[in-house]
C-alpha cells in the first residue's frame, strides 16, 4: 500500500450532499469545478469550410490533411497524436510537471478510440492551437483546446472545435461533449454559440497536504 497517497474524493450530482457535507467538515477543500456540456449533434451548424485536402502517408481514415476557415485559418488534422503535439499542449497549456510530462505521453498513446488530433501552426511552423477529438460510441469528447494568448480572438478555437466536431460526424458521432472550468465565460460563450449546453457540474474535495 502506499500510505503517503493523498485521498481525493470526485464529487458529482450522483453522490449523496450528505456526503460532500461529511468531507468539508472533515476539512477536505473543493478543487477543480468543472462544468460539463453536451449537445445533440443534429443541432450543429457545419461552418462552411474553404477548402479541404487530402494528402500524406497514405491514412485511411478518410480525414483530411487540414481544412482551411475563411479568414485563411488553417486547421491541421491527424488520426494519431503525435510527440509534437504532446509538446506543443504542455507549452500552451503551462504544464512544467516533470511527472505529467512524463506519464501524460504515454496516456494519449495508449487512447484506444478514434482520434481527432487538431492543430493550428504561425507562420514559422509553431503550432500556436490545439485541439483533440475522441469518439467513444455515439460521442465525440472534445477536449485540449488551447490557444496562445498572442493569437487569440482569431476564431481558432472555434474553427478548431467545429473540425472535429465534423469529423466525429463522419465517423458516426451523433452526440458530443466537452469539459470546461467553471467561470471560464469566454470558453462557455465559445461552446454554447457551437450548440453545447450544460448538464451537471463536478468537484473534487482533498486535503491539502503540507
Amino acid at each position: 500500500a502506499n500510505y503517503h497517497t493523498p485521498s481525493i474524493f470526485k464529487i458529482s450530482p450522483l453522490i449523496e450532499p450528505s456526503f460532500d457535507e461529511l468531507l468539508a467538515g472533515k476539512g477536505y477543500e473543493i478543487q477543480h469545478v468543472t462544468e460539463t456540456m453536451t449537445m445533440e449533434l443534429t443541432q450543429f451548424q457545419r461552418y462552411p469550410s474553404v477548402s479541404a485536402e487530402y494528402e500524406y502517408y497514405g491514412r485511411n481514415s478518410g480525414m483530411p490533411s487540414f481544412v482551411v476557415y475563411p479568414g485563411d485559418v488553417i486547421v491541421q488534422l491527424q488520426d494519431r497524436i503525435t510527440d509534437e503535439w504532446i509538446t506543443s499542449l504542455f507549452r500552451l497549456n503551462g504544464t512544467t510537471n516533470p511527472t505529467l510530462r512524463r506519464i501524460v505521453p504515454s496516456m494519449f498513446k495508449a487512447i484506444p478510440k478514434e482520434t481527432i488530433c487538431t492543430s493550428i501552426q504561425d507562420e514559422t511552423g509553431t503550432i500556436v492551437a490545439t485541439g483533440l477529438g475522441i469518439r467513444d460510441r455515439d460521442y465525440v469528447g472534445v477536449y485540449a483546446i488551447h490557444v496562445h494568448p498572442a493569437y487569440r480572438h482569431r476564431h481558432y478555437a472555434s474553427s478548431i472545435c467545429r473540425t472535429i466536431l465534423s469529423e466525429g460526424i463522419r465517423l458516426g458521432a451523433t452526440k458530443a461533449y466537452l469539459q470546461v472550468v467553471e467561470g471560464n465565460t469566454p470558453a462557455i460563450t465559445l461552446y454554447e454559440s457551437l450548440g453545447f449546453s450544460y448538464l451537471y457540474t463536478y468537484w473534487f474535495r482533498a486535503k491539502n497536504v503540507v
